[in-house]
């Protein structure tokens, strides 16, 4: 998929609040889309769908704060816009997880997404672990690494989150970790195991 602000604001998550604001702060949200793309080094066919949240959220927060909101205020628009996004896909996985045999079919299908999704940048492995459960372990992830650079260390607990929103209330299902890099700077050694069987 070709990197341009059209193409990362129409298949990410701030699409409705794009398109709910004017056509100046839609420019200006453009614009500065735009310049994050160009200073991207982690531009790959892998990382696509991680920048069409990560670098439009920068330029969303800029945009909004100046038209005049607050930093709150904008974090405030941010997380209604990005967890109105994903509530579909919590739903859908509270759904999933009800079923025999989830915990092997996240195995197997998380493993082949994030080798498939994880592009320049990540550093991410899959530690041993008991049949009944599955672990991965984030060292070093492009989130973390762009909201440094830039010094925006607030937005990335907002993706963090999006974790806990789409795992951390599933039936059969404990989600647990001691780490999230944007929040604690230990690595994410996210971790699933059935509640019982």
């Amino acid at each position: 998929m070709e990197y341009t602000p059209e193409n990362l604001i129409k298949d990410g998550r701030f699409r409705l609040l794009y398109e709910g604001e004017s056509d100046g702060v839609r420019a200006d949200i453009s614009s500065r889309l735009q310049k994050y793309i160009d200073e991207c080094p982690y531009k790959d066919d892998k990382n696509y769908g991680h920048l069409c949240n990560l670098l439009t959220v920068m330029a969303v927060y800029e945009a909004l704060q100046n038209k005049g909101l607050s930093k709150e205020e904008a974090i405030g628009e941010i997380k209604n816009a990005m967890y109105t996004a994903v509530e579909p896909m919590h739903i859908a996985n509270v759904e999933e997880a009800k079923k025999e045999g989830y915990i092997e079919k996240i195995k197997a299908e998380h493993k082949q997404e994030m080798y498939e999704t994880y592009g320049l940048g990540w550093d991410f492995e899959f530690p041993e672990c008991d049949e009944d459960e599955f672990t991965y372990l984030i060292k070093t992830c492009i989130y973390n690494e762009t909201f440094k650079r830039y010094s925006y260390p607030e937005l990335g607990p907002l993706f963090c989150h999006v974790d806990e929103i789409l795992n951390g209330d599933l039936e059969k299902i404990d989600f647990t970790y001691t780490g999230q890099l944007c929040v604690n700077a230990k690595p994410c050694d996210y971790r699933f195991r059935y509640k019982e069987r």
